[in-house]
């Protein structure tokens, strides 16, 4: 075999020059094979250069072939008996099936396997030991070699079993990609095809090691071999070089080559630089001469071939590209869209966002990279189908796999029974088997049910169908397939695939529209795939899911432009250029350039270096990737023939810095005169369309909004407000303007949608109040708006508080119906009791479906649990004092008068106040009756002054003062107020509890559930609390929180309240709650959230998405409330003070507090 290497630089015509030569000497020698060899990504684009180049415009004995296609070629042409490849789909479905099989005897890689992708990885590697020719057995010998991690060797001990397993699956008549060359190897020498054919190599940067064992083999077969090589005209092309230097990768390359056994090396044919496309030289040209090269001259001027810029953020920096190539179309008739391209070292990065960008600038855009098909409805389908069997029908399974897209139910027919399914909660898996029967909150009348039962006919048998079949825990993958299969033809899946294509051909979406129209057919590709490598293989449910999971995962459909006259989009390494006037090279950061460092995979970067220290050669690593990045450079920077473009962006989109990379100062010490450009909208390129100076525009009128504007950006803005009046957009300038100067304004609404909401006597509970004191909005929202979420059928952490009052209630009526006390009751006593009064009230609160769910059931039994503790509690302390309960869940409507809670407001409108206090404590000191109020929290509350001054806890105060009022008449006594309190009905939480005794944790428990409040500052009212307060030195409470001094004196303590201040206090909360009322009827309904330090009333709030507050938009704040009881003196005070300044201020003057 004769081999001849024609060398040159960048652009100087070596393909054109070879390819000239090889069709003259096809046409000379019509009977002779000539195979051009070029990445595969490349063939398309050769074969159209050389029917250009042709004189007939034919290429009849000229094929253009990658490696792999010359081996299918050659298997063709000979039978090879191997005629099923096995792509990268099949590798990812044998090696989940591998993973499955040995499982259990993996170790490091076991608690990822299953992890989505991880199987990917996997395969990568595999993939790449396979390329470099490593077998299962070298994998071991990898992790013998000295000074690697004991965690690689698990790692690789892992990789030994799974590569193994997977080549044990691989029957005889199967091949993978990796192994094509291998096995074309071993049957060369047979093809007539490569027999004294020639051969040319174009667009290699270097070989594996299958390739170079290939053309090794072919060095006695072949006629001659012409490679095409990028380097300087007199560099050695018998000799590799060092791995930093430029051309490092084209003479290895080289010098492979003519090393090569056997080969007779032909003088090699210099190609220099008075050919190609710099022939007449030029600043394009020098900068090719010069790129980082050791010895380089400059150029003090580019004359505007070369421009540096920097753009603010990427969005700008892509629009810059756009309204560039939209302003040189315009201004030089030559030039068209197929004349420009745009690469960037990461189109990940960048590839969505200059869709978008170049679609909305009418520009079209080819993007140069398989779109991966994870998001479509097809997948969804297939996953969500198999996901609804894994969780037996769930509620959310079955509405992810009907809302997929694919089923046959219109929007309104989902979201109807989409509510239906939420509220009735089912728990069993033949709910759709049986008409729907079962009444909800929103869900009861025949219309309903006829309306339901219509909709689950659509649906139920072949999805029951469905789920029968793919139960069961060992299937065949056969059987699997064929019920997925019957579901997808029962619902008519393919037909609702192509109206999606013919939806996104009216939108002139050509990519989606392709997706869609081969959806369906990759589909039937991958089952056919899995039938023949593992049709009969039993498998379960899960291992099924995952291995069609990571199928369809491969889905990646190659596209071709549409159209021959658009823009190329694509990578700085692998994208092919031809006849490119102008390139943008963007995203040239520091973050990108030199390469950004990768994840190594499965074999770490450290690991891989020390492998090829121990002679294991793989993918090169990071140092490596980064040299050869120069090299992909300047092939890429030496593209244009008329400009080049230099951007990148000072912002991440997470706000990191960028800076600009080295490149740029590469670039500048050639071009001394040619600086970097700060480029931003105020440059007149970004005023080329229409849509790109609405950009201009906004961002203008918010820098004016903000202030501190330069006057060149008022005047723009204002020139092109004019220019949207003048030329007839009056429409779209006022939603400019209205947009740009929009505010929140509380603007109060009108008394007749007051009335219309409301009604004129409003019916109020005080807990409503105090959603209205948090938030205005929030109040309109869910009271007058009645938006409130959907109404689960569970039994759920929100209907804790329900239950536990029913049963204490129910546990006190027992008590009381038979004569009995609290206190009169043993802890077995008090056990069987209550557990017989909650019991019945989750009977009544659920129905008897709440116990067929089991996590359900634990968690009733672990709330019982709580609520048994909590009342022994309860009873001890009341053995402490005199308080005795005597009304539970008592509505303050019975226990007032009418004229007691209903008051006037403004506009003839009145406010009734209604409630249940959950439970009063009376104790009689002869002459008065004390009263004491509880009312049970399963949250952590406790009372705050500001809460009550700014009326968020209003609550417990209003109904302390309903109680007396309603007390004192009804027992025609002296009624007065003891003590107020909240309970926390939550389990302690007690450190250390093994270093307890059981009396100390007795008491830990019993500290721990105090009820937080105020109480009454009166030695008989802390009596009737705990007797041992009054009477004892040195001894803290159990039952309230109260501790007295060695001198028997109480300690100091904000919970203690004056006579006074006591019936001041309950003064200011009841004029407070008609304050409140009368601002509803007034129409108060603005978006004004409390905020007190980091506690806001948006932090819980499930209205955020309704109301879109945001601080950060005119007109929206929080109203402060952290201050409102600060003294100027004692700013920032503990509760003692503030309460001390609550009770100064509601006392100063109570009526004009209540009117404020």
């Amino acid at each position: 075999m004769k081999l001849q290497i024609i060398a040159g630089p960048s652009g100087t015509g070596k393909s054109t020059y070879i390819y000239r030569k090889i069709l003259e000497q096809a046409h000379e020698n019509p009977k002779k094979h000539y195979l051009i060899l070029v990445p595969l990504q490349y063939s398309m684009q050769t074969q159209r250069i050389l029917v250009f180049l042709s004189p007939q415009k034919s290429i009849i004995n000229v094929d253009v072939l990658s490696f792999e296609r010359l081996a299918y070629r050659v298997f063709d042409e000979l039978g090879s008996k191997k005629n099923v490849c096995l792509d990268e789909t099949g590798k990812v479905l044998l090696l989940r099936r591998a993973a499955s099989l040995i499982g259990d005897d993996l170790g490091l890689l076991k608690k990822n396997i299953g992890r989505r992708g991880y199987i990917d990885e996997v395969k990568s590697l595999i993939s790449e030991l396979m390329q470099y020719g490593y077998s299962p057995e070298d994998v071991g010998d990898m992790a013998a070699g000295p000074a690697l991690p004991d965690t690689f060797r698990r790692k690789a001990g892992d990789i030994e079993k799974l590569y193994s397993e997977f080549l044990s699956l691989i029957d005889e008549s199967t091949f993978t990609q990796e192994q094509v060359l291998s096995l074309l190897c071993d049957v060369a020498d047979q093809s007539e095809l490569l027999r004294d054919s020639v051969m040319v190599l174009d667009g290699y940067t270097g070989f594996t090691p299958v390739q170079k064992e290939f053309l090794q083999r072919i060095v006695p077969i072949v006629d001659t071999v012409y490679a095409c090589v990028t380097c300087d005209c007199d560099l050695d092309l018998y000799t590799a070089g060092e791995e930093d230097d430029l051309f490092y990768m084209s003479r290895e390359e080289s010098a492979f080559l003519n090393h090569l056994e056997g080969v007779e090396v032909l003088d090699p044919v210099i190609i220099d630089r008075g050919n190609g496309r710099y022939a007449s030289g030029g600043p394009l040209a020098f900068l090719e001469e010069n790129l980082f090269r050791e010895k380089r001259a400059s150029l003090p001027d580019s004359g505007g071939h070369i421009e540096l810029r920097c753009l603010s953020d990427q969005k700008t920096e892509i629009l810059f590209a756009a309204q560039k190539i939209h302003q040189m179309i315009r201004e030089d008739d030559g030039l068209r869209y197929r004349d420009f391209a745009i690469v960037c070292p990461d189109t990940e990065d960048f590839r969505y966002s200059v869709k978008r960008t170049f679609d909305a600038s009418g520009i079209p855009v080819f993007i140069d990279e398989r779109d991966e098909a994870f998001f479509n409805p097809l997948t969804e389908f297939c996953d969500a189908a198999l996901d609804m069997v894994k969780r037996r029908l769930s509620y959310e399974s079955v509405m992810r796999f009907l809302r997929s897209g694919l089923v046959p139910l219109s929007t309104e027919e989902l979201d109807i029974l989409d509510n239906y399914l939420y509220e009735a909660s089912f728990r069993n898996t033949k709910f759709l088997s049986s008409p729907f029967k079962r009444h909800t909150q929103d869900f009861g009348s025949e219309e309903d049910f006829e309306a339901l039962n219509a909709i689950r006919e659509k649906i139920a048998e072949p999805v029951m169908a469905f789920y029968d079949s793919e139960k069961s825990k060992n299937v065949s993958v056969k059987d699997r397939l064929t019920a997925l299969f019957d579901l997808i033809m029962t619902f008519d899946v393919e037909s609702h695939l192509n109206e999606r294509a013919d939806q996104k051909k009216d939108e002139e979406d050509a990519v989606a529209e392709d997706l869609y129209r081969r959806l369906y057919g990759f589909l039937c590709d991958l089952a056919d795939q899995m039938v023949d490598l593992l049709g009969d293989e039993k498998t379960s449910l899960s291992d099924f899911k995952d291995m069609l999971r990571d199928g369809m995962d491969q889905i990646k459909p190659a596209t071709v432009p549409k159209s021959n006259d658009t823009v190329i989009f694509g990578d700085l390494e692998r994208t092919r250029l031809s006849d490119v006037k102008v390139l943008f090279l963007i995203g040239a950061g520091d973050d990108q350039i030199p390469k950004a460092g990768e994840d190594a995979g499965i074999f770490s970067e450290d690991e891989r270096i020390i492998l090829k220290e121990n002679g294991f050669t793989l993918a090169p690593t990071r140092r490596e990737r980064s040299a050869q990045q120069k090299f992909y450079l300047y092939l890429c920077l030496t593209k244009p023939t008329e400009k080049l473009f230099i951007t990148y962006h000072e912002k991440s989109d997470d706000g990191d810095d960028i800076k600009p990379s080295y490149l740029f100062e590469e670039v500048g010490r050639l071009f001394p005169d040619t600086e970097i450009v700060n480029t931003g909208l105020s440059d007149p390129v970004f005023l080329e369309t229409e849509k790109s100076a609405d950009i201009v525009m906004t961002r203008g009128l918010s820098q004016m909004l903000a202030g501190d504007v330069p006057s060149d950006v008022t005047n723009r803005t204002e020139a092109l407000l004019e220019a949207k009046r003048l030329s007839g957009r009056e429409e779209q300038r006022a939603a400019i303007l209205s947009a740009a100067f929009s505010e929140n304004r509380k603007t109060p609404l009108r008394q007749a949608v007051v009335d219309a909401l409301y009604g004129r006597q409003l019916l109020m509970s005080v807990s409503r109040l105090e959603t209205f004191a948090k938030c205005p909005a929030s109040y309109l929202f869910r009271y007058g708006l009645k938006l409130t979420p959907r109404k689960k059928n569970e039994f759920a952490t929100l209907d804790l508080g329900n239950l536990y009052h029913g049963a204490i209630e129910r546990y006190a009526a027992g008590l009381k119906s038979e004569g009995l006390k609290w206190t009169d009751l043993k802890d077995d006593q008090i056990k069987d009791r209550l557990e017989k009064g909650f019991n019945q009230e989750l009977l009544d609160f659920a129905g008897s479906e709440i116990f067929e769910d089991a996590r359900e059931d634990h968690f009733t039994k672990q709330a019982f649990s709580n609520l048994l503790l909590h009342t022994r509690v309860m009873t001890e302390a009341l053995r402490s004092g005199s308080f005795q309960p005597s009304y539970f869940e008592m509505p303050i409507e019975k226990l007032c008068t009418p004229s007691d809670l209903t008051f006037p407001l403004s506009y003839d409108h009145s406010v009734s106040f209604v409630g249940k206090i959950d439970r009063i404590d009376l104790a009689d000191d002869g002459n008065r009756i004390l009263t004491k109020i509880i009312d049970y929290k399963t949250g952590d509350n406790k009372l705050d002054p500001v809460r009550i001054y700014e009326g968020i806890q209003l609550q417990l105060l209003f109904y302390m003062d309903a109680a007396v009022k309603g007390l004192s008449k009804k027992m025609n006594s002296t009624v007065q107020p003891g003590a107020a309190f909240y309970y926390m009905l939550l389990r302690p939480d007690i450190e250390e509890v093994k270093k307890l005794s059981d009396q100390e944790l007795v008491t830990q428990i019993e500290r721990k559930l105090r009820p937080v409040g105020i109480i009454l500052d009166d030695d008989s009212a802390i009596a009737d609390l705990d007797e041992s307060l009054v009477t004892e030195k040195s001894y803290t409470s159990n039952a309230v929180s109260l501790q007295t001094t060695t001198k028997g004196a109480l300690s100091a303590t904000d919970s203690l309240v004056s006579p006074e201040d006591f019936k001041t206090l309950l003064h200011f909360t009841r004029h407070k709650a008609f304050s409140l009322a009368d601002s509803i009827v007034k129409g108060d309904a603005s978006i004004l959230p409390y905020k007190k330090g980091d506690d806001t009333a948006c932090t819980y709030c499930i209205y955020n998405d309704v109301c879109h507050f945001d601080p950060r938009l005119n007109g929206f704040y929080y109203r402060d409330i952290s201050h409102c009881l600060d003294h100027e003196k004692e700013e920032n005070g503990d509760t003692r003070v503030k309460m001390k300044h609550l009770f100064a201020k509601i006392s100063d003057k109570p009526g004009e507090e209540s009117k404020s």
